[in-house]
């Protein structure tokens, strides 16, 4: 027998709550699910439902036949900060793509996010709470064409989660601050999961071990260190209040739950912390090559110039490449990081780090060759290495290489 859409609700379930249940319901597939779902198929402007509903019945039935087929298995094993599961039809997205080699490159395949919620449409719904076959029917074939779909496209946000990013206070031992990136795209506030008000917080990956969830999703740990306290006081009264972080991230959901809590991971693929008042990247993971191409907020201060006031220069004064002036100033912000590497393991001996810089001053690599190359002293000398920061240059990048001796001062 034909159903057709304006088919009345049948008398068990006509009553006004049920009608104002399934109103509800009609509202979110028009205003979240659909455009979704648009979006998602690379349609741009308004969505009309009456013009294309052809076409998004004839696509919601290929989902649902693309849903119906079997599926890779799951990865096994659980974190230690609680269980977690591949959202159906989303197991083989979530492995470990291959990465571009900078920010940039991966930043220019990612769209905007725009309601981070909407995202989670694709996580298994409650689609049966529709009273309507059809009603469901459209529920079912969307969502499936979501978890088909969305875990293929890459997406970029400012965060906007107070918990992201942490600055230390002025650390005497390496001559700067300590800069920790949380995976946190909702920690502090979970968000709505359904039309149901049903809340989840939302990581860029599955929590870990840690007293907090922000603990237990951090992403990266980075030292900000400066040649003396009164270079490092400068930079910080330049960067407070300044700081963003950027996610680039594919909405492949894995879900995790805990005693007192439950949320979604997203898979986090690079993030950048930047100065939206000099456009400097401070960190970068993947590396950028090039300060944040962005227009100064009129709040930002006319003598905001970046990290080191004696190094950064104009357009007009900007070196063909880095001297050794420069390479031995940027080594002396490190220095006090590599020694505390040695404080930490007490191995001595010769670590010699082999440099490539981009023309914006950050780590595009770093090798550490020697005897420390795969230690647990080469690890946390690496992580130092990576914190080093340049003047600008005109070269593309400049390679060199630089050695440092372990040993009691």
């Amino acid at each position: 027998m034909h159903t057709d859409e304006s088919q009345a609700v049948s008398s068990n379930s006509s009553g006004p709550m049920e009608r104002k249940r399934v109103g509800r319901f009609q509202r979110a597939w028009r205003t979240s699910i659909a455009p979704l779902c648009f979006l998602v198929a690379g349609s741009l402007g308004p969505v009309s439902l009456a013009k294309t509903r052809p076409a998004v019945r004839a696509e919601l039935q290929h989902a649902a036949s693309v849903e119906a087929r079997p599926l890779p298995a799951a990865p096994s094993g659980s974190p230690a900060g609680g269980a977690t599961k591949t959202a159906p039809g989303q197991a083989a997205a979530a492995t470990t793509p291959t990465l571009p080699a900078t920010f940039e490159e991966l930043l220019a395949g990612a769209q905007p996010l725009g309601d981070l919620a909407t995202l989670l449409i694709s996580a298994p719904g409650r689609c049966e709470a529709f009273p309507r076959s059809i009603d469901r029917a459209r529920c079912e074939g969307s969502r499936a064409f979501l978890r088909r779909t969305l875990p293929q496209k890459t997406f970029q946000t400012l965060a906007t989660d107070p918990q992201v990013l942490s600055v230390s206070a002025y650390d005497p031992a390496v001559t700067g601050y300590h800069v920790s990136v949380a995976g946190c795209l909702a920690c502090a506030k979970p968000v709505a999961a359904d039309n149901e008000g049903d809340l989840r917080f939302v990581t860029l990956k599955a929590p870990e071990v840690g007293e907090t969830l922000r603990e237990q999703v951090e992403w990266n740990r980075s030292t900000a260190g400066f040649e003396s306290e009164a270079e490092a006081t400068d930079w910080w009264e330049q960067a407070e209040g300044n700081l963003r972080v950027q996610f680039i991230f594919r909405p492949a959901l894995t879900e995790w739950a805990q005693p007192n809590r439950r949320g979604y991971a997203l898979q986090g693929l690079g993030f950048r912390v930047y100065n939206a008042c000099t456009r400097e990247v401070l960190v970068s993971r993947p590396p950028s090559t090039r300060n944040v191409d962005i227009e100064l907020a009129e709040s930002c201060p006319e003598k905001a110039t970046g990290r080191s006031t004696k190094t950064d220069k104009t357009a007009n004064t900007v070196a063909d490449s880095l001297t050794s002036n420069d390479i031995a100033s940027a080594m002396a912000g490190i220095r006090p990081q590599v020694f505390a590497c040695f404080q930490t393991f007490k191995v001595p001996g010769r670590a010699e780090f082999d440099y490539t810089i981009s023309s914006n001053g950050t780590v595009q690599a770093a090798r550490l060759n020697g005897v420390f190359a795969g230690t647990p002293t080469g690890k946390c000398l690496l992580e130092a290495a990576r914190n080093a920061r340049f003047p600008h240059f005109r070269t593309s990048r400049q390679q060199f290489s630089y050695p440092f001796f372990l040993r009691d001062e």
